[in-house]
């Protein structure tokens, strides 16, 4: 009996632990795809070459802002994005994505690093070698010898 409730002890901690971490844990970014899906008529192509989409949630309405780059033989070329209700589509500005991708390029730095003093390079003392000293001669002792 006591066994029993031992295991249903460690059984609800258990599933406590895994309920707690798995709230807490954030999700990791995820990859935004449009699924690709561009239909071209008859016996035209369509390709998606580049694809970004920014995606804002106010706590009512989602809306989504997407900047494509295809190659197609046509000018007349479907986009099939799944939604979960009907959508209304308009034309967005293309400064947000110019704002996007200058807000986020690679910052590059320029560090320079100057070693002073006189020697070779590594001969400046290192951290924890400033308090060192050498042996003071009463301290040392050495096996005297009688010739």
């Amino acid at each position: 009996m006591a066994v029993l409730r031992f295991c249903r002890l460690v059984f609800v901690i258990g599933l406590l632990l895994s309920v707690a971490m798995a709230t807490t844990v954030p999700a990791a970014p995820g990859h935004a795809c449009a699924c690709r899906a561009a239909i071209a008529p008859g016996g035209a192509r369509a390709t998606m070459n580049h694809e970004a989409a920014l995606v804002h949630w106010d706590g009512t309405t989602e809306t989504i802002v997407m900047q494509l780059a295809m190659d197609a033989t046509t000018d007349n070329v479907a986009l099939v994005v799944p939604t979960p209700a009907p959508a209304t589509v308009a034309a967005a500005d293309k400064a947000a994505f110019v704002e996007l991708d200058t807000l986020t390029a690679p910052q590059v730095q320029h560090k320079r690093r100057w070693i002073l003093g006189i020697g070779m390079v590594g001969s400046a003392p290192r951290e924890g070698a400033a308090g060192a000293h050498a042996p003071s001669p009463s301290t040392t002792t050495s096996p005297s010898r009688s010739w």
